[in-house]
């Protein structure tokens, strides 16, 4: 089908969000930098604001860097916090740190929190697993599969790329569709350089 002959030459920058953390708040961001300049005070500061803003992750790290006031706080330790008090953008910014090539890699733990926050509806966390899984493999379709299933764009895009390493053109084409009315760019260009109008 001439539709997947454009694939290769639009999709190459999907895979670029693997590695990257789930998009905190401007005040959290703040707060880390400070935290790494040594501003404990005015981190505490922002974090305290974002917490009462209603962002569950600035919750957990205010009462992480206030339960041991000597204590040094660290990006790792703020996110290994927020997860074991069950917010999950922690366990997920958690296994970032521990990919392949971070700073704590552990490849295996990465998969546990990974795991952990898809299994607690994060779906960009099964995305993330999906990634960890040799390319093309069942498992990482399944994890694809699962996000999409959570209405997840990216997690559609990645198993329309992987249908499309496959041959599968009909799956390919599905779910180029879905991601495309989920929102994702990359898929709407497939849809448009291939002549295919989204239905």
């Amino acid at each position: 089908m001439k539709f997947f002959g454009a694939i290769a030459a639009v999709c190459l920058c999907v895979s670029a969000l693997f590695g990257s953390e789930v998009t905190v708040s401007q005040e959290f961001a703040d707060a880390l930098a400070a935290i790494d300049g040594g501003q404990k005070k005015k981190a505490l500061d922002l974090l305290a604001k974002a917490c009462k803003a209603g962002d569950k992750l600035s919750c957990a790290a205010e009462r992480y860097a206030k339960a041991d006031a000597a204590a040094e706080i660290n990006e790792a330790g703020i996110y290994q916090y927020a997860c074991d008090q069950g917010v999950m953008v922690g366990c997920y910014n958690l296994a970032v740190l521990h990919e392949p090539s971070k700073p704590l890699e552990n490849k295996e733990r990465a998969m546990s929190l990974f795991t952990l926050a898809c299994e607690n509806e994060l779906s960009l966390a099964c995305v993330s697993l999906g990634y960890l899984y040799p390319e093309n493999s069942a498992k990482a379709e399944a994890m694809f599969l699962l996000s999409c299933e959570k209405e997840d764009p990216l997690g559609c895009l990645e198993l329309a790329n992987l249908y499309n390493r496959k041959k599968k053109d009909a799956d390919a084409l599905e779910a180029y569709q879905k991601a495309c009315e989920l929102g994702s760019v990359n898929a709407c260009v497939v849809l448009q350089e291939s002549g295919i109008e989204e239905e």
